[in-house]
Formats: C-alpha cells, structure tokens, sequence
C-alpha cells in the first residue's frame, strides 16, 4: 500500500476482497460509502463503493490535470479519491452508461 492509502502490488490486489465489487449496467444514482481504492491498468484509480442498500460498486475515477497536480473522480466533482481520506466517506454517485454500453462515472457529492 502507498502512502495514500491505495493497493499497490498485486499481491495486495489479489488478496483483497473487492472482487464482490461490480460495474454498473445501467443508469444509477446511489448513496454509498467509498470502501477501497486501487490503481487501474490505465491511468486511472478504480474506487470501491457499498450502497445504503447493500449493492457493491466498482466505478473508474480517470486522471485530470487540477491545480494542485493529478485529481482522480468523475468530471462533475470537487473531491480526489486518490486522497485517503475520502475513504469511509458517504457520496451521492451518479453513474450513466454510455453508447458503447460502458459505465461513466457522471458525478460525486
């Protein structure tokens, strides 16, 4: 684990539980808890939710230029979930599936 927090080796990733943790199929607006945190494949930090009703959540937060370096979360967002004290905090999660039947993570408050 890095200093913020994140999974960094794949011996971490392994055992970690997160594999309970699904995309989104379709449209989604929830209010949950941000549980984990690991960095993706490509340049991107995946972020692990629980759903006041109990549903996981794996969503994508991408990298963008901020003024303060690198922020990783949806577009419509104040907040860094690459910052480890975001986990263990409750968010209103907006999720939208795109053309391509990918979900895109629309927003965070």
């Amino acid at each position: 684990m890095n200093n913020k927090g994140v999974l960094t080796t794949k011996k971490e990733v392994k055992s970690f539980n997160g594999f309970d943790y699904q995309f989104p199929t379709k449209d989604v607006t929830f209010i949950g808890s941000l549980d984990s945190r690991s960095w993706g494949k490509k340049f991107c930090l995946v972020c692990n939710f629980t759903a006041d009703d109990g549903r996981k959540y794996k969503l994508i937060a991408y990298g963008r230029r901020g003024t303060n370096g690198n922020v990783y979360g949806p577009k419509d967002c104040i907040y860094n979930f690459a910052d480890a004290s975001m986990e263990g905090q409750k968010f209103i999660c907006t999720i939208k599936i795109n053309s391509k039947g990918r979900h895109v993570w629309v927003s965070a408050e």
